[in-house]
């Protein structure tokens, strides 16, 4: 009988705060400053109209949105928060380093029963710290491996059945698609390229279940014996001529170049922008604004390693970050704002100009039907840890392996410096 008596206490006590919130973001007028980073043309628009129907349900409440530049929009973020003036609500704003200065508001109130089913977990846990979740997540941001069909052709290799192979499968059509086109003894065309200056090409590290953190993130686990053995595979491929021994210097524009301009590799590992960026490459071509060479192309999964499992790698997930609000009236607002802003229609009508992965479990068909992402889309997407010091950990880990690519360290070596100089930033 108590428990019956807690139980409708506990519902009555439910609706009565529900209503509270409801009466009062009803009642809360003024602007919500929004910022976000340059979205492409649909994406921008569809966005635009959700502020404008967010005005006229809320009569007397108005969006403020303001366009970041890519170059410097996170240190005006910076800048705006030092001054103890950050917008309400940002795309690509949940830092970790907001949510510990107190100014990120967490948005585990506000998820519904129905949002924590259709979320996926691993896209929540993403921005979850000390037991919180610091974002709306809108989208994963995935790596893919793009192939040059007419190397593949010339050369009479297969593509991967499905976009599926295994590490040794990957290795041996890699070393098929290396060559000396015109015969003078140097190889022409490599089998494989990527850059160091970033975490694509750690998705071939991640397939052997091997990541820079542990589960807890207090402690350094890309040294591992696996995560050295994992690592000198990947040099390996240097050594053996299939992938460009300068490759440790590249930047990501270098590699894409040596791929889609230079036509000198026959496979590239990059972010999934690349598909949209290869579909403008031949229609370009098409239309007379590139003199390059328009190629035959597709996509496919990084190789599964130890694992077995389908692995792709993640620069990270997205999110909208909500700041700080003294009004609750107009904390409700901004999050029911930012709810839209994540909601599966959202995700269905944006996410596929931008090519990456949506974050709800009821968005998971929207690739079906498209012949590149649909290859992809049932890969894991393994996400950069959400650490405070991630930043300064991911650029010692960029600097190490790249002299270990360079052929400056051993693979041993290599990590061993980076677990000496990120020991520090764990502590």
């Amino acid at each position: 009988m108590k428990r019956k008596v807690c139980l409708l206490v506990f519902a009555l006590l439910s609706v009565f705060f529900l209503t509270s919130l409801l009466q009062a973001a009803d009642g809360w007028t003024g602007t919500i400053k929004v910022w976000d980073f340059p979205r492409p043309s649909s994406f921008a628009e569809w966005q635009q109209e959700v502020f404008r129907k967010f005005e006229e349900d809320y009569p007397g409440v108005k969006i403020e949105y303001t366009k970041l530049s890519w170059g410097k929009g996170l240190q005006k973020l910076d800048i705006s928060v030092a001054a103890n003036n950050p917008p309400d609500i940002c795309g690509s704003g949940a830092k970790i380093k907001y949510a510990l200065q107190g100014i990120l508001e967490p948005i585990d109130p506000y998820l519904t029963e129905s949002d924590w089913e259709d979320f996926y977990p691993a896209m929540l846990n993403a921005y979850k710290w000390d037991g919180q979740i610091w974002g709306w997540p809108m989208y994963s941001v995935m790596g893919v491996v793009v192939l040059n069909k007419d190397i593949f052709a010339e050369r009479g290799v297969a593509l991967p059945e499905n976009g599926q192979w295994t590490w040794e499968e990957f290795v041996q059509t890699a070393q098929k698609l290396t060559f000396d086109r015109d015969g003078d003894g140097k190889t022409d065309v490599y089998g494989l390229v990527f850059h160091p200056a970033d975490a694509e090409f750690w998705g071939l590290m991640y397939a052997d279940g091997v990541f820079p953190l542990n589960e807890d993130m207090d402690e350094f686990t890309f040294n591992s014996p696996q995560a050295i053995a994992s690592f000198e595979k990947i040099v390996n491929l240097i050594d053996t001529g299939v992938v460009p021994t300068h490759v440790g210097g590249f930047k990501a524009e270098q590699s894409w170049q040596f791929f889609a301009q230079q036509h000198q590799a026959a496979m590239t590992i990059q972010w999934a922008w690349s598909i949209n960026s290869m579909k403008r490459y031949n229609q370009d071509i098409k239309d007379g604004k590139s003199e390059f060479e328009p190629m035959d192309w597709t996509i496919a999964n990084y190789p599964t390693g130890k694992t077995g499992e389908l692995i792709t790698s993640s620069a990270g997930v997205g999110a909208w970050g909500v700041f700080k609000q003294k009004n609750q009236a107009k904390r409700d607002l901004v999050m029911e704002l930012a709810h839209r802003l994540t909601s599966s229609e959202a995700q269905r009508e944006t996410l596929w100009e931008i090519g990456t992965l949506p974050t709800r479990r009821s968005v998971a068909d929207m690739y079906q039907d498209d012949p590149y992402i649909s290859i992809v889309s049932s890969a894991q997407p393994i996400a950069v840890p959400f650490h405070p010091e991630w930043d300064k950990m991911r650029d010692i880990i960029v600097r190490e392996m790249q002299l270990g690519l360079l052929g400056k360290a051993s693979a041993e070596e290599t990590l061993d410096n980076a677990a000496k100089k990120i020991e520090g930033l764990l502590k």
